[in-house]
């Protein structure tokens, strides 16, 4: 495909700080639900955020470029998944899943 047409990602890596424990599938779920509430239909389509590695209390996102300034906002403001308090931190976004694995 051409360069022009082709979708720029970043990828961020964050911290999950959570008394509970997730599963991979249920942290995603909780996740898409809480970046589409935050985020609204129209800024979700800007970032088409996908879960790419979930564990060891981190996990990596793979996002458009164009939506990256609001997907760290909206990690940041994630406050609870269902009742339970959990905090999102972002470490380090990266345009390559290589980079971003090996910072942090």
């Amino acid at each position: 495909m051409k360069a022009k047409l082709r979708e720029d990602y970043r990828y961020i890596r964050f911290k999950i700080i959570s008394e509970k424990e997730y599963g991979k599938q249920e942290f995603e779920r909780h996740l898409r639900q809480a970046l589409a509430r935050i985020l609204g239909e129209l800024g979700y389509s800007r970032c088409l955020p996908r879960l790419l590695y979930y564990g060891s209390g981190q996990g990596i996102i793979k996002i458009l470029r164009d939506g990256e300034k609001e997907a760290r906002a909206a990690l940041a403001l994630v406050t609870k998944f269902d009742s339970s308090p959990i905090h999102l931190q972002t470490v380090f976004v990266s345009g390559t899943m290589k980079g971003c694995k090996a910072k942090g």
